[in-house]
């Protein structure tokens, strides 16, 4: 098992640009991060409000999600390169740098929206995280997730890149979810699940919680 220190090494060392340019020269990752961009548009758009972005890297779903929602959008990475990137990349958003394994610097309530897009297979201490997230999140606010399918065309594409472009993600993900176990972690938390998406041929889900009202 991978530990706490290398897997923030690894995080740390994934260059800041690696999924803008990656899209820009990559047919597959292109292919991959672009059929996200209507499921996101979808579930965001005119969503307004204050957004954080968790796991934002470079900013690159960042600005899709600015774009889409119309919200104040904040991004935090435990990346300072990244987070460097992503000021110049979107501009009318706010970047801070941290690991959120150590809490999230926002006041309680302090978001409508929190977002985590292939995040949070990388997180050793979801739960919590999770407790994190469903502070700042004010009461009615969304979490909407992102996170691989564990299916067998999942393990097969995910062992070969690895072994090729995806080399910088050797051993980074710490949880296998089904969307139903990763439902029920983030059901225990206080959220409610409100809609679930399956995209990528089977291999990638899009899950969107509530936070209770009261």
């Amino acid at each position: 098992m991978i530990s706490d220190d290398q897997l923030r090494a690894r995080h740390q060392a994934v260059p800041p640009d690696y999924y803008d340019r990656g899209v820009r020269i990559n047919a597959w990752q292109r292919v991959w991060h672009e059929r996200r961009r209507p499921i996101v548009e979808r579930l965001l758009i005119g969503r307004g409000g204050r957004l954080l972005d968790v796991g934002c890297h470079g900013g690159y779903l960042t600005r899709i999600i600015a774009q889409a929602s119309r919200a104040a959008v904040t991004g935090i990475d435990i990346s300072p390169p990244a987070v460097a990137y992503a000021r110049a990349y979107v501009p009318a958003a706010q970047f801070v740098v941290g690991d959120i394994q150590d809490g999230l610097p926002f006041p309680d309530g302090n978001f409508e929206t929190v977002t985590a897009f292939d995040v949070l297979e990388h997180v050793p201490r979801l739960e919590s995280v999770l407790r994190e997230v469903h502070r700042v999140l004010a009461p009615g606010g969304l979490f909407v997730i992102g996170v691989p399918r564990e299916t067998r065309l999942w393990r097969l594409v995910w062992t070969l890149w690895v072994k090729s472009r995806g080399a910088v993600w050797h051993d980074v993900h710490v949880h296998k979810f089904t969307p139903e176990r990763l439902s029920e972690v983030i059901t225990a938390q206080g959220f409610g699940e409100r809609q679930r998406v399956v995209s990528h041929w089977g291999m990638y889900s899009v899950l969107t919680f509530e936070r209770a009202k009261r």
